[in-house]
């Protein structure tokens, strides 16, 4: 699925007040611009959908750590599709964002870092793979 960003969200609200404007005025302009742009947005959510559907997400890996030392966890991205994945997040709580481009039928391993980790059993925080493209 696919949540607005603040931006897009503004967009939205930019389409709607445009439309209002035109039927008020009777702009048809206003119409042909309005709805050129809310074509142009749900392309770009089509494109944005594309881009993270079918990527497989596989188990994650890492190595065992002294205590107060970083721990690296390295998650398995693969792109099973003839087409190229651009600008894929991939990012978990207590850890920054890894960015990272795949091309087609590509696999990588996205590392995340998780700093200080005190002793015992580390449980991995829920993963989140997002996407800002188009």
């Amino acid at each position: 699925y696919i949540l607005p960003t603040a931006a897009g969200g503004g967009f939205a609200l930019l389409l709607v007040v445009m439309l209002l404007t035109s039927l008020n005025y009777n702009v048809s302009l206003g119409f042909l611009l309005t709805f050129v742009l809310a074509g142009v947005a749900a392309s770009a959510m089509w494109q944005t959908h594309r881009n993270l559907v079918d990527l497989e997400v596989r188990g994650a890996a890492g190595e065992a750590v002294f205590a107060g030392h970083a721990l690296n966890v390295g998650v398995a991205l693969a792109n099973v599709t003839p087409w190229a994945r651009v600008g894929v997040d991939v990012s978990a709580a207590q850890a920054a964002a890894v960015e990272t481009s795949l091309d087609a039928q590509d696999a990588i391993v996205a590392a995340l870092s998780f700093a200080d980790q005190p002793r015992g059993w580390f449980k991995l925080p829920r993963l989140t793979v997002s996407t800002r493209f188009p």
